[in-house]
C-alpha cells in the first residue's frame, strides 16, 4: 500500500533508517512503509511526533482504495500556565491559557485546543455564556469562542479584529479578496452572524484552480463566490443555504490533486471529488 503524506509546514519525515523532507503544501509518496513514522518540524518551535494507527489531534488518516493519506494538521499540546475563572448568572466556569494550549471548562465538560506555537497578547472574557480568549499568532489576530452550556469551541482567524460592546468583527484581504468583514454578535442564544461583506478580486483561472478557489470560499464562508464556479444546473439546485449545509463548518482543507481534495468538516473527515466541465464545477461528491 502506498502512504502520502500531506502537510502544512516544512518537516522531516522519519520511516526505519530514512529521512525525508518536505516543504510546506508538498507531499510524499512512500510505498509499503510500516508504522510508526516519526514527523520532525522544521525551523519552528513545535515538538516531534509519531504517527501510529491512533487517532491524534497532529494528524488524520484516511484509507482510501490501495493508498494511506496521512494529513499533518498544525497543532500539538502544551503545558498550560494560568486559570481564569469565570461567572456568568451563578455559573462557574474557568479557561486554562498557556503559550501552546487553551483549555476551556465548560458546565459539564471541557474543550482543550492545541496552538501551533506560543501565543501574544493574550485576553481573556465573556459574552453572557460564551467565554472567548483573544490573542495574536504571528501576524494573525485570533479569537476562540466556547459556549459553556454545550461545551462548543468556534475559531476565528483574520488580519484584524475589532471587539464591540456585543461582539466582535474579523477584516481580511487575502489572495481571494480585497477585503472581507464578517461581523458577529453574542446575546444569550449564543453566537451568531450578524453580517458578511466581500469584495472579490476579478480574476482569469486556470480550470485545476478552480475546486481550490471553491474551497477557499467554502471555508470562509462566501457562498455567494462558491455558486459563481458552479455550472448553470448545479447553481440554479444549489443556493448559498445548500451549500452551507452540504459543506458544513470546513476548518481546515488540503487538495490532494486538481479535482479531490481532504477536508475537516464540523470534526469529520470527508473527501470530496469534483467533476469538471467547461470550466465548472459540474459534480460534487463525498466520501461519507
Amino acid at each position: 500500500m502506498k502512504t502520502i503524506i500531506y502537510t502544512s509546514f516544512p518537516c522531516i519525515v522519519k520511516y526505519g533508517e530514512n529521512k525525508e523532507h518536505i516543504s510546506i503544501n508538498e507531499h510524499l509518496v512512500l510505498d509499503d512503509v510500516s508504522m510508526p513514522i516519526y514527523i520532525f518540524p522544521s525551523g519552528r518551535e513545535k515538538f516531534s511526533f509519531e504517527i501510529d494507527s491512533q487517532t491524534s489531534p497532529f494528524y488524520r488518516i484516511i484509507e482510501k482504495e490501495d493508498r494511506r493519506l496521512i494529513f499533518l494538521l498544525d497543532g500539538y499540546s502544551a503545558e498550560n500556565t494560568r486559570v481564569h475563572n469565570v461567572k456568568y448568572d451563578g455559573e462557574s466556569t474557568s479557561v486554562e491559557v498557556g503559550q501552546k494550549q487553551i483549555i476551556f471548562c465548560g458546565l459539564d465538560g471541557k474543550k482543550t485546543i492545541n496552538l501551533t506555537r506560543p501565543i501574544s497578547n493574550v485576553s481573556v472574557g465573556n459574552f453572557y455564556h460564551i467565554n472567548y480568549v483573544k490573542f495574536d499568532d504571528l501576524d494573525k489576530k485570533v479569537i476562540i469562542c466556547y459556549n459553556t452550556r454545550n461545551n462548543s469551541a468556534k475559531i476565528f482567524s483574520s488580519d484584524n479584529l475589532v471587539m464591540e460592546e456585543n461582539g466582535f468583527s474579523l477584516f481580511n484581504e487575502n489572495e481571494n479578496y480585497n477585503s472581507s468583514t464578517h461581523k458577529y454578535i453574542i446575546d444569550r442564544d449564543g453566537l451568531k452572524i450578524k453580517e458578511e461583506n466581500f469584495a472579490r478580486k476579478s480574476e482569469v483561472m486556470p480550470a485545476e484552480l478552480i475546486p481550490y478557489k471553491f474551497m477557499c470560499f467554502i471555508k470562509c464562508g462566501d457562498y455567494y463566490g462558491a455558486r459563481d464556479l458552479l455550472s448553470y444546473d448545479m447553481k440554479t439546485q444549489l443556493d448559498s443555504k445548500a451549500l452551507k449545509g452540504f459543506f458544513g463548518d470546513v476548518s481546515y482543507f488540503c487538495m490532494i490533486d486538481p479535482c479531490s481534495c481532504f477536508a475537516l468538516s464540523d470534526n469529520k473527515d470527508i473527501i470530496y471529488t469534483f467533476s469538471m466541465e467547461d470550466d465548472k464545477i459540474k459534480e460534487i461528491q463525498d466520501d461519507l
